[in-house]
């Protein structure tokens, strides 16, 4: 049973490392885009990358929550009807 869960926790550990450095590698881009822009192309440009990416996040949030609020049509598993 413990050559079982080697390689179960090696797998894990792999893939969590590999999507940790793309959400790592994300909020890179998030914060240093807007710096690029205002550095090299001259871009009026207001917001920094950090205020960006807060705004990002609630307008994530907003949307989250306005999902929770809109009714969804279930489809019935199981018609008693017919049974």
């Amino acid at each position: 049973m413990c050559t079982i869960t080697i390689p179960v926790a090696a797998y894990v550990d792999g893939a969590l490392t590999r999507i940790a450095f793309l959400g790592a590698l994300y909020l890179t881009l998030i914060c240093l885009v807007p710096e690029l822009l205002t550095a090299f192309a001259a871009a009026p440009f207001y917001l920094g990358g950090t205020s960006l990416l807060v705004a990002v996040l609630v307008a994530m949030d907003a949307i989250q929550r306005f999902q929770v609020l809109i009714p969804r049509r279930v489809e019935p598993t199981i018609d008693v009807g017919q049974a």
